[in-house]
């Protein structure tokens, strides 16, 4: 298994998100390919491509196009509408991982899964927990990681809101169960509490914090990027 220097090159990995917003295909193709060289031009360390909202020929299109050119960070997707297909896509469009929503016993069929992650063992994978918008399961804490753990080479895991802040209690009680096992954090991270939620996350997504007006919806904020990859090269050091 990789480790997250490894793969990023640095400790503490901070990831980006892409969501290919527009109103037009070109535009949203554009602007997309100008947030990647924000990401790459700010040290930001991982971009995560997703289909959030692109019409699925754009998002193919993205993924084609950005396999075209070099960047530093690693780059990811995240295939919402079929999970299953992050590994496909992953090895076919040159990313180095893939983020899974949820990876509880609820949200995957373990089996199909397994095959997928066997035949396409170099894809790191990060995989949800309590994360975002996947379902809340019967299980305890301890159990939904352990099975995660598993499953994928790091766990993310966040609010429901997904501007609030991880509440440190949640990081700490996962941690105390991972133990050294990798642990990002995925939502309310800004330049305010970066420090206290990186000093319990092994990493951390940002998505709504890098975009104009923490409004998920408008451009990447090249200077919001700048000073919290600033913030962070200070932590590191």
């Amino acid at each position: 298994m990789k480790s997250l220097k490894d793969l990023f090159g640095v400790e503490k990995p901070i990831l980006g998100m892409i969501h290919l917003y527009g109103t037009k295909d070109k535009d949203r193709l554009k602007r997309g390919m100008e947030e990647l060289e924000i990401y790459n031009e700010e040290d930001v360390d991982g971009v995560i491509i997703d289909d959030f909202i692109s019409p699925f020929i754009d998002f193919c299109h993205f993924l084609d196009d950005s396999s075209k050119q070099k960047y530093k960070f690693a780059k990811g997707i995240n295939h919402l509408y079929d999970p299953y297909l992050n590994f496909d896509y992953a090895q076919r469009f040159g990313c180095q991982f893939a983020l899974f929503n949820s990876i509880q016993k609820n949200s995957i069929i373990s089996h199909y899964y397994d095959l997928k992650r066997n035949k396409f063992s170099d894809i790191f994978v990060i995989g949800g927990v309590d994360f975002r918008l996947s379902k809340p399961t019967n299980e305890s804490v301890k159990s939904n990681l352990m099975f995660a753990k598993d499953k994928c080479d790091a766990i993310v895991t966040s609010t429901r809101i997904k501007s609030l802040e991880t509440p440190i209690p949640k990081l700490n009680e996962y941690k105390s169960y991972l133990g050294d096992f990798p642990l990002f954090t995925g939502s309310g991270v800004c330049l305010d509490n970066v420090q206290k939620q990186l000093s319990v996350a092994d990493g951390a997504i940002i998505e709504t914090y890098f975009k104009e007006k923490n409004d998920i919806s408008l451009p990447v904020d090249r200077y919001k990027v700048r000073d919290f990859m600033d913030a962070v090269k200070e932590l590191r050091n």
